[in-house]
C-alpha cells in the first residue's frame, strides 16, 4: 500500500515535466538560455551588467532597519560632484567617490588624486560592477545630528502648555509612544540620522528603531532628567506631592521614560538618580542646573539649581561609568556651577557671560544653543508681539527675560570659538522634521555655513563623550556610513538643509533608508559611466 506522499510523487513528476516543456518553449522563443529544470543549474551564458544592476523603481520613502541590516549592508559606490567631509577646516572633495559596505565607509576617493582606484569603481565593464550598486549624486555629506530633542508624545502647540503638562502626567505611555513613532520617520526623512534624546520616551523608541519595528534615526537617550524638587522639569506646582507616587506609577516607579522625574535632593538622592538612569540604559545623564522657561514650577531662568556638591556627586558617578553629563542651564551661575563640577555640555546657555565663555574654552566644553526653540516659541510676531497661543503668561514673561540676552551670549560664544553642537529642543508636534532650521539660526549668529554644518555633523558625537561616541558625523574611512545626498551645495545656501525635499537620499548604517530621487538623475546604471 502506498502512502499519501508516495501516491503524490508520480503526479508531481508529471507536473514538473509539463512545467519544464513550458519553460523550454518560452525560453527558445525569447532566445535566452533556460534553466535546466532537472539539475536546477543557472544559465551558462553570462548576463550583461545592465541586466542585474538597479532598474527604475518606485521611490523608497522610508525604511526600517535592524542592526543586522547595517552590519551586512551591501557594497555601494557613491559618486558625487561635491563631498563635504564634515570638519569646517577641511576642503570639500570635488568629483569624488565614497565606497561603503557592512555599515562602514571603506574608501574616500578623489578623481584626480586617486585616479586608479577611482576608475576601478567607476569602470562600466569592471568585474566589480556585478558586486556593488552605484549612485550618482550632486552633493554628499554626513548625516546630521540633533543633540537636544524630546520625544514626549506631545500634541499640538495650540493646546495650552499647562494642559499638556497635566496630560503628560496621566496619559498612558503607549499613547505617547504611538504619537512619536511617526515623528521618528519625520526626523530621519529630514536628513538627521542620529539624535540625543535628553528627557522623554527615548529609551522605548530606541528599542523600536533598533529592532526594525519603525524607521527612525539612531537614538541616544538620557532617560529622565534629574532635577531638584520644585525645579525645572518637576511636575506642575498644583499637583500635590501626595499624588506624586501614583503619577509616577503610570510612567514607572522612578519616572522611567518621562519628561518629569522625581525630584532629587541631597547627594544621596542625586547619586541614586544617576544610578537609576544608568540602570535604564542611559547613554548620557542630564541635569537641570537652573530654572527654565516653559516649566511652571521651576522659578526664574536666572536662578541656579543644585548645589556644586550635588553636581560633583553626579558627575563623579557618571564618569565612573564613562557617561557624559550635560546640563540644562540658563543662568550664568548655574553654568559655572556645572562647568566647574564636571559637566561637559551646556544646554541653552542663554545668560552666559564672559566668565562662562572663558571657562567653556578652558574645560573644552560644548555649547548647545537651541536657537530653534527660542525662535520658534517667540514666533513671527517677535518678542514685542503678542503672546503665542498655548504659552502661559509666566512662560512668556521668562522668555522675554532671556531672548535678547541669549542672542548676545550665543554670538559671543561663537566669536570666541566655543565648540557648538546643533540641538533644537523640539517638544511640540509640529516641530519634528524641521531641525535643519537650526543651521540657518547659527549662521545668523555669526557662523559660516561650513561651521554650521560641522556643528550638525562632527560635533554631534562629541556630546556623548569619548567613551560612548560612535565614529559618526564625518566622511572618513572606518566611520559609520550615515550619509545624506543634497540637491545643491549647502555652503552656498545652508537653508537647503531645512527642506527634506532637497535631501532625496539618506543612508543609515550603510543602508538606503530613504530614496525619493529621480532614478535617471541619481541612480544611473553602471554601464553608463560618469558624466561630470
Amino acid at each position: 500500500m502506498w502512502t499519501r506522499a508516495e501516491r503524490g510523487v508520480p503526479r508531481l513528476q508529471k507536473r514538473l515535466g509539463r512545467r519544464h516543456q513550458h519553460q523550454q518553449y518560452y525560453s527558445s522563443s525569447l532566445s535566452t538560455p533556460a534553466i535546466n529544470m532537472t539539475t536546477q543549474q543557472p544559465p551558462t551564458k553570462k548576463l550583461k551588467a545592465a541586466v542585474i544592476l538597479k532598474q527604475p523603481q518606485p521611490p523608497l520613502i522610508l525604511r526600517a532597519t535592524t542592526e543586522a541590516d547595517h552590519v551586512s549592508s551591501p557594497c555601494i559606490a557613491i559618486f558625487a560632484d561635491l563631498i563635504l567631509v564634515g570638519p569646517a577646516n577641511v576642503s570639500p572633495i570635488k568629483n569624488g567617490c565614497v565606497v561603503i559596505q557592512y555599515g562602514k565607509i571603506l574608501h574616500v576617493l578623489q578623481k584626480m588624486e586617486d585616479e586608479k582606484e577611482y576608475n576601478k569603481w567607476a569602470a562600466k565593464d569592471s568585474p566589480d560592477a556585478y558586486h556593488h550598486s552605484k549612485y550618482y549624486v550632486k552633493v554628499l555629506m554626513p548625516g546630521m545630528w540633533d543633540v537636544h530633542t524630546h520625544f514626549i508624545g506631545a500634541t499640538s502647540r495650540t493646546k495650552p502648555m499647562i494642559e499638556q503638562q497635566w496630560n503628560h502626567c496621566f496619559e498612558d505611555r503607549a499613547v505617547k509612544v504611538g504619537r512619536d513613532v511617526s515623528r521618528l520617520g519625520q526626523v530621519l526623512n529630514s536628513g538627521f540620522t542620529s539624535v540625543r534624546e535628553v528627557g522623554g520616551l527615548g529609551k522605548h523608541l530606541k528599542l523600536l528603531v533598533k529592532e526594525g519595528t519603525c524607521p527612525g534615526p539612531m537614538i541616544y537617550h538620557a532617560n529622565v532628567p534629574i532635577h531638584i524638587t520644585g525645579g525645572h522639569c518637576d511636575l506642575p506646582s498644583d499637583v500635590p506631592l501626595s499624588c506624586y507616587g501614583s503619577i509616577c506609577t503610570v510612567q514607572d516607579a522612578d519616572g522611567d521614560g518621562a519628561l518629569f522625574g522625581k525630584g532629587s535632593d541631597g547627594t544621596s538622592d542625586c547619586l541614586k538618580s544617576v544610578r537609576r538612569n544608568l540602570r535604564a540604559g542611559a547613554d548620557v545623564i542630564k541635569l537641570c542646573c537652573s530654572g527654565g522657561v516653559m516649566s511652571q514650577t521651576s522659578g526664574l531662568p536666572t536662578e541656579p539649581q543644585f548645589s556644586p556638591h550635588e553636581i560633583k556627586t553626579m558627575t563623579d558617578e557618571a564618569s565612573r561609568h564613562n557617561v557624559l553629563v550635560c546640563a540644562h542651564c540658563h543662568s550664568a551661575q548655574g553654568i559655572l556651577n556645572a562647568l566647574n563640577n564636571g559637566v561637559k555640555c551646556i544646554e541653552h546657555g542663554t545668560l552666559a557671560d564672559e566668565e562662562c565663555i572663558k571657562v567653556m574654552l578652558e574645560k573644552d566644553a560644548t555649547l548647545v544653543p537651541t536657537r530653534w526653540v527660542i525662535e520658534d516659541l517667540v514666533g513671527e510676531g517677535g518678542i514685542d508681539g503678542p503672546r503665542p497661543s498655548g504659552m502661559s503668561e509666566l512662560s512668556w514673561k521668562k522668555m522675554k527675560m532671556v531672548y535678547g540676552a541669549s542672542t548676545v551670549a550665543h554670538k559671543a560664544a561663537i566669536k570666541a570659538g566655543v565648540r557648538i553642537a546643533v540641538g533644537c529642543d523640539v517638544f511640540v508636534a509640529e516641530g519634528y522634521g524641521t531641525s535643519g532650521k537650526e543651521l540657518k539660526h547659527l549662521v545668523d549668529l555669526g557662523m559660516t555655513p561650513a561651521q554650521a554644518i560641522e556643528s550638525a555633523t562632527v560635533n554631534g558625537p562629541i556630546c556623548l563623550g569619548p567613551a560612548r561616541a560612535p565614529k559618526s558625523g564625518a566622511i572618513q574611512v572606518g566611520y559609520d556610513a550615515d550619509l545624506i545626498c543634497v540637491d545643491s551645495n549647502p555652503l552656498d545656501d545652508v537653508t537647503i538643509l531645512a527642506n527634506p525635499d532637497k535631501i532625496p537620499i539618506v543612508f543609515k548604517g550603510g543602508v538606503v533608508v530613504k530614496d525619493t530621487s529621480d532614478n535617471t538623475t541619481y541612480c544611473q546604471p553602471a554601464t553608463e559611466g560618469l558624466n561630470w
